[in-house]
């Protein structure tokens, strides 16, 4: 059984560096249990660039570093699947933006 606490929690803290990297983030990642970790973006250099031009109640920013976690996470664990959820939206007034990302327990577990 894989866990986010063994080795696959060390690889998804460097896909997320990757991700950093690819998206000019500056992010944290903190281990919640066994198979659920937070993202958190600090400082987003997409946010800064699409608020100058999209209403903050339409910024689609959020759904940019979804699909970019996403498109990391198939290709490093094709054979996982995941959940990801956004708990918190610098555009929606928050801090940081804020990725739980969990990992999906099989039935046969």
């Amino acid at each position: 059984m894989v866990d986010l606490k063994g080795k696959l929690s060390q690889a998804l803290a460097k896909l997320m560096k990757i991700n950093d990297t690819l998206m000019n983030m500056h992010t944290e990642v903190e281990i919640l249990n066994d198979d659920k970790i937070i993202h958190r973006v600090i400082d987003c250099e997409i946010w800064k660039m699409v608020q100058k031009v999209w209403d903050k109640d339409a910024i689609p920013c959020h759904k940019v570093t979804l699909a970019s976690i996403q498109g990391l996470l198939k290709g490093a664990f094709p054979e996982q699947e995941f959940i990801l959820e956004h708990k918190k939206k610098i555009p929606l007034g928050d801090p940081c933006c804020e990725v739980e990302i969990t990992l999906k327990k099989s039935n046969n577990i």
